[in-house]
């Protein structure tokens, strides 16, 4: 993994087991990740593709409330409701998504 595919499927494991119960791991992230298998790794990354992959239509209440807190006139409507911003977010998941697995 890579990039932020793997940022948002470590983000998944540690809500998932080490949030959770933290007494059962070790106190350090990088070996938490480390003791975790390759099975554990592999669900995650699909759920973080999924996840990212989610992300790409946002809906008009999300991009209000993106363009009322970047205050930007090039953020208003025009044609397709917030389409700076709507093509920003597709242009960022498909970023994500297009990294190349290591």
């Amino acid at each position: 993994m890579s990039g932020m595919i793997e940022k948002v499927a470590k983000a998944i494991l540690k809500a998932r087991f080490y949030d959770c119960e933290p007494e059962m791991y070790s106190n350090d992230l990088a070996t938490f990740y480390a003791e975790l298998d390759d099975e554990h790794f592999e669900s995650a990354h699909s759920e973080a593709r999924a996840a990212i992959e989610a992300m790409r239509e946002p809906s008009d209440e999300f991009l209000h409330a993106l363009a009322e807190r970047m205050h930007d006139a090039r953020f208003s409507r025009s044609g397709e409701d917030y389409p700076i911003a709507r093509n920003f977010i597709r242009s960022f998941v498909d970023a994500a998504l297009s990294e190349v697995d290591g």
